[in-house]
């Protein structure tokens, strides 16, 4: 290894030297504090479904024709709201994140300004907006 650095003009000395200089670098760089855990923004109970096979679909000629063929589908263990995401809710994470506002269904301008609205479920969202 050392006549491998001497072919390149660096000393093994040389080597040495940089080597120490980088640890004492590191060894009174500023320590850097951990992130602080994440404030939950949404603290609405979740529910875990667990892992396991489920029919999608109906059999051939029931319901419409993309719901066809019914297969059995595995999914992975994954946790869900306890409750549907209102109206409210999806407000509050639209203001706090900058995230586009959905599609007002029940008229004219801004969902924001609908009244009588904030109990009931989010529509129109996508699955990109979930």
């Amino acid at each position: 290894m050392t006549q491998g650095l001497m072919t390149r003009g660096t000393s093994w000395s040389t080597t040495v030297a940089i080597m120490m200089a980088l640890a004492s670098a590191a060894a009174i760089a500023p320590v850097v504090a951990a992130p602080a855990a994440q404030q939950e923004l949404d603290p609405v109970p979740m529910v875990t479904i667990p892992a396991g096979a489920f029919l999608m679909g109906n059999p051939e000629h029931k319901g419409r024709a993309d719901e066809w063929p019914q297969r059995s589908v595995h999914l992975d263990e994954f946790a869900i709201d306890q409750v549907e995401v209102t109206n409210e809710r999806y407000l509050v994470f639209v203001a706090t994140t900058g995230h586009r506002s959905p599609p007002n269904p029940y008229g004219t301008g801004p969902l924001a300004a609908v009244k009588g609205i904030e109990q009931l479920p989010v529509v129109q969202a996508t699955w990109y907006d979930a």
